[in-house]
């Protein structure tokens, strides 16, 4: 399962004087990419350099913008992808310092920021589920309540009023079971299968 973020994270790395600044945001829309990355650009305007990586499902794409062919955008986009991250875009703000520091250590040091970012970050998993709409009597779902977690569901945008109104999602189809729990006051509709973000 894919690994989505919940919010922007940050990491931070110092070498040699170069000061390594990553930001990592919640990215969904390839076409937005320039607009956002000169966001970026903007929210750190006096670094030396801006290598980037997005993922959003099968579109990649990462670049150097001026560090050295490989070094910083190929090895951070393959790092988020060995930690099956989607939706994001990361991109790392150098102040150089005065000191090269040689590719080997170059890509390790951009590497690192994201690395960084990654554990400050807060992170969701990607998991598509069974919708079902339902209208309950009281008894019905003071039962579901009882019996949905041991069928890996639960309940959710629930409304009270004469009868009860709320969603119900489970990680398989279980519309017989729920059928055969339920009394004829209530009524159940499978609404299809929907993606939701599991944190």
């Amino acid at each position: 399962m894919a690994k989505v973020l919940l919010e922007e994270a940050r990491g931070e790395v110092e070498v040699l004087s170069s000061h390594f600044l990553a930001f990592l945001l919640p990215f969904d829309d390839p076409e937005k990419f320039q607009e956002t990355y000169n966001a970026i650009k903007r929210s750190s305007p006096k670094a030396d350099h801006y290598p980037f990586a997005f993922r959003v499902g099968e579109v990649a794409k990462s670049g150097d913008d001026g560090e050295p062919s490989g070094g910083a955008g190929r090895p951070i986009l393959s790092l988020l992808d060995n930690y099956g991250l989607d939706r994001y875009i990361v991109v790392v703000a150098r102040y150089f310092g005065g000191s090269k520091l040689g590719l080997p250590r170059l890509r390790k040091t951009f590497v690192a920021a994201v690395e960084e970012a990654i554990k400050n970050a807060k992170l969701g998993e990607v998991v598509y589920e069974s919708e079902y709409a339902a209208k309950l009597s009281y008894h019905d779902y003071e039962l579901l309540g009882k019996m949905l977690p041991r069928m890996d569901a639960y309940m959710k945008d629930t409304n009270f009023g004469s009868i009860v109104e709320t969603k119900i999602y489970s990680s398989a189809k279980i519309t017989e079971p729920l059928e055969r729990m339920l009394s004829k006051e209530s009524e159940l509709v499978y609404m299809g299968e929907v993606e939701t973000i599991r944190s």
